[in-house]
């Protein structure tokens, strides 16, 4: 049998009809992957996507370190977790309770999650990611790359992203076609027409007719049979905005075409790895740069830092309400102030003059921010650095592995004979953790800073130089 390409699997925007999102933002799954979600296996028969599957693990089990656990994203009713469910552990996740529920029953082995591939954060991470054509439901760039920002924040380093869109700008053919099976309990068929993207914002529609008879109660009477109409929206991009995505949410990637036994052209598939370490966070400084380039440019190079214990990599949009979250923290905000926390954040992350980091631990969970700008006249050229971290993991060694991995960076690798910080004077607890990497105080700038309570506060100025620097002991 062979799986009408457009049928997709999962959907974890929900159903992309024009009511497919409530005032409050919320996602509607619609009919298709709600009330109508039992019918799922004579719409789309899961032996329909054995080749595909197999496909899939021939990518999975060829990669470096060996993969085990996988999350996928958008799984919908199980059907490729069906035959991927004997080779590996797997997680599904998708935003319809409904197809979750067809899937614990036929894969009752598997962990089930609901939520939203934009901006699921389980607090684990994996050995591959794998995202079906449920990705086509994301209708523009952002949800895109909250996507495969999801799909980076849930793989250990080393790990592997395996996404398989229905098509690219460059494959893409409006297309009509009809199907249908027949089971113990009823029968489907259905139509369906994919229409050119609209030429303003690029959106496929793609129109759905199914004709639904109830083989039980009603079966041999009118009452037995159901018309559903349901237009359904899906993102499409170029190959070049995929990889520009990937790139730019941290990722190293590869385009392959799909080998396929069907009567159609094998899609485009982008096999992507999160660089660093294999599982377990090796001690040290472990930077991925791409070719040499300029020093002022090397800092907006930066693919990702591994230290002992915690991960720093590029902030991203998707990352804005976790740092609110951390900054409105009475104990963070007493030293960030700020009156509107999101927009700061946008603007620092879109500042060309400073480079902004957020703070992973070995979990993969956010647990704060630290950032770095420098003095480019070449007469006073110097490093400055500041963070902040979560209360919830204070006084467990992350804000000083931070500080001593960034430092080692700055040091190391972009050459800065002279790194500063400025902690507020009375902040003994900060003092004590940049005393820890090396950071000597040089003297108290008076009057430094204004307070919550509308005061001058004093500031303690402290600086590294590279013979200060407290490297971690060999391991």
């Amino acid at each position: 049998p062979v799986r009408m390409p457009q049928l997709r699997q999962g959907n974890s925007l929900g159903q992309m009809s024009t009511e497919s999102r409530s005032d409050d933002g919320q996602i509607n799954p619609g009919r298709f992957y709600g009330d109508l979600a039992s019918w799922w296996p004579l719409i789309s028969p899961v032996a329909d996507y054995a080749e595909e599957a197999e496909f899939v693990v021939s990518l999975l089990v060829a990669h470096t370190p060996t993969v085990h656990e996988v999350l996928e994203l958008g799984s919908g009713g199980g059907h490729v977790a069906f035959h991927l469910r004997d080779r590996f552990s797997l997680t599904l996740t998708d935003v319809s309770e409904a197809m979750l529920n067809q899937s614990r029953t036929l894969n009752p082995q598997c962990r089930h999650v609901a939520d939203d591939m934009r901006t699921l954060r389980m607090g684990a991470t994996f050995d591959a990611v794998f995202i079906h054509d449920a990705i086509d439901y994301m209708l523009t760039i952002d949800d895109l790359r909250a996507a495969l920002t999801t799909a980076f924040v849930h793989l250990h380093p080393g790990g592997v992203a395996v996404i398989i869109p229905d098509a690219t700008v460059e494959t893409f053919e409006p297309s009509q076609d009809h199907g249908g099976t027949d089971g113990d309990n009823g029968s489907v068929r259905f139509l369906e027409w994919t229409h050119p993207p609209s030429p303003i914002d690029g959106v496929v529609e793609t129109d759905y007719v199914f004709a639904l008879r109830d083989h039980g109660e009603h079966a041999g009477t009118k009452r037995g049979l159901r018309v559903v109409q349901e237009t359904h929206k899906t993102g499409l991009f170029t190959r070049a905005t995929w990889i520009d995505l990937f790139a730019e949410v941290g990722f190293r990637v590869e385009r392959i075409v799909e080998e396929t036994n069907e009567n159609r052209v094998g899609r485009d598939v982008f096999v992507a790895t999160r660089p660093g370490n294999s599982p377990g966070l090796s001690p040290g400084l472990n930077v991925a740069l791409l070719p040499d380039v300029s020093f002022a440019e090397r800092g907006e190079r930066l693919d990702e830092l591994i230290g002992k214990r915690v991960r720093l990599r590029l902030a991203t949009t998707v990352d804005a309400p976790r740092v609110v979250e951390i900054r409105s923290t009475p104990e963070v905000r007493r030293r960030w102030m700020g009156n509107d926390l999101y927009a700061e954040f946008l603007d620092d992350i879109a500042s060309d003059e400073l480079t902004l980091l957020m703070i992973e631990d070995e979990h993969g969970r956010v647990i704060g921010a630290i950032q770095w700008d420098s003095e480019n006249d070449s007469m006073y050229a110097h490093a400055r650095m500041d963070l902040y971290v979560d209360p919830a993991v204070h006084g467990q060694g992350y804000g000083t592995d931070a500080v001593r991995t960034l430092a080692t960076h700055l040091i190391d690798r972009l050459g800065h004979h002279r790194v500063v910080i400025d902690p507020a004077a009375d902040n003994a607890a900060a003092i004590r953790c940049y005393g820890a990497v090396g950071f000597r105080p040089v003297g108290v700038m008076r009057r430094y800073e204004l307070g919550p309570d509308g005061t001058w506060h004093d500031g303690l100025l402290m600086d590294l130089l590279p013979e200060d620097l407290v490297r971690p002991p060999p391991t």
